[in-house]
């Protein structure tokens, strides 16, 4: 879907107010792309660090969000996490309904996650 492929991550922020995201890379040094994030609904990163490099950008079907991440969602059913749920499954016909899309972020190093979000645009 999005060739970013050995960019670097150079910084990300989020907007919870506007319900955005921006994460800026770079290709070595030279090549500036930004992610534009419209509807961010909740997002997850872990080994932030300097350096971190992009393997792959992808958007994925809403019923491997579901599936990867059953524990997690199970466990916030009580917090009503993101939006209020009683099952997975009202939660993904919730998310389908609403058409988000599940964007993730796989690292050949550092930075890896996950996007929930209505829209991703590269600039």
């Amino acid at each position: 879907m999005f060739d970013l492929h050995d960019n670097e991550i150079i910084s990300y922020e989020v907007n919870f107010r506007n319900r955005s995201m921006i994460i800026r890379t770079s290709y070595y040094d030279s090549k500036i792309a930004d992610i534009y994030f419209e509807g961010v609904l909740a997002h997850s990163f872990k080994n932030e660090m300097p350096y971190s490099t992009i393997l792959e950008f992808k958007e994925c079907d809403i019923n491997f969000f579901t599936e990867d991440y059953k524990n997690l969602l199970e466990d916030e059913i009580s917090l009503d996490w993101t939006m209020d749920y009683r099952t997975i499954e009202e939660l993904k016909e919730k998310l389908l309904e609403d058409k988000y899309r599940y964007y993730t972020i796989t690292p050949s190093y550092g930075l890896r996650g996950w996007i929930l979000a209505k829209k991703a645009e590269i600039k």
